[in-house]
């Protein structure tokens, strides 16, 4: 991982992303990229947001973490894409404010609509999340029924420490398992094995009544010690509409537990 985009609202959440910024780039010894959107040609606005960035940037050169302020011109979803494809991100962090927050439509509850639509891994994070000590050693990792399994670990694994370890998470629904649930299931222990990842299977029956798997995944969060969970950006074809709820029910969690959004359309540098 060479660079981290923290993307900035200038509100009371920024604080939360820098720190998670500022520990992940000396973690995986990354430059930071201060990132922001404004109003086109808003003179007053883009003053503001340089001395904002510059103060920010002396922050965490406290730290000795190295950074680059980008300010772009426009409608904030339809440049932010090209804005992190340009400048080379390997991941975002963004800050939610919630569903009912002061920027809702861009960092609350439209904030998977987000994930998906900059088109590589985003790590979500809240008011309350809080960096674990140590990093990211114990990652919650709920087995969807998705093509591109594979490619959840090693995005998941760039953010993670060297010596964490996966909680591989099944809901079993009924007996058996659905079909692409249990290739996957499979899938993931030949992985492990085969790169020497730690990991360790957690396979549940279905103990709350829910269309979905995000109130039984979050109950099971808050009882064991889990410093991120990872997950999908996008749905499984299979499960469209419930499956997007399940995912803002994840990202939205009360218990500020770090959300890492894998891509699939993640961008190749």
């Amino acid at each position: 991982m060479k660079k981290i985009s923290a993307l900035i609202d200038f509100t009371e959440i920024t604080s939360v992303v820098l720190d998670f910024a500022k520990n992940l780039a000396l973690d995986k010894n990354a430059v930071v990229a201060l990132v922001t959107v404004i109003e086109k040609g808003n003179k007053e606005e883009k003053d503001n947001a340089q001395s904002g960035l510059k103060h920010f940037q002396s922050q965490l050169a406290e730290f000795n973490v190295k950074s680059e302020i980008e300010i772009h011109e426009g409608n904030f979803v339809d440049v932010i894409a090209g804005v992190l494809e340009k400048i080379h991100t390997d991941l975002a962090i963004i800050g939610t404010h919630g569903k009912k927050g002061i920027k809702q439509n861009l960092f609350g509850s439209n904030i998977l609509k987000l994930v998906k639509h900059i088109q590589l891994p985003s790590l979500v994070v809240q008011y309350n999340s809080i960096w674990p000590v140590g990093g990211f050693k114990n990652i919650l990792f709920p087995i969807a029924a998705h093509s591109r399994f594979k490619m959840k670990i090693e995005q998941t694994r760039q953010v993670m420490e060297k010596d964490g370890k996966f909680l591989v998470y099944a809901i079993y629904k009924t007996d058996i398992l659905e079909s692409e649930l249990k290739k996957n299931l499979q899938l993931s222990q030949e992985l492990f094995a085969e790169e020497n990842l730690a990991y360790e299977m957690v396979e549940e029956d279905s103990q709350i009544y829910s269309v979905g798997y995000s109130r039984q995944t979050l109950d099971y969060a808050s009882k064991h010690p889990v410093d991120m969970m990872s997950i999908m950006a996008q749905v499984a074809k299979n499960n469209a509409f419930f499956g997007n709820a399940d995912k803002e029910n994840i990202i939205l969690n009360h218990l500020g537990i770090p959300v890492l959004c894998c891509n699939d359309d993640q961008i190749h540098h």
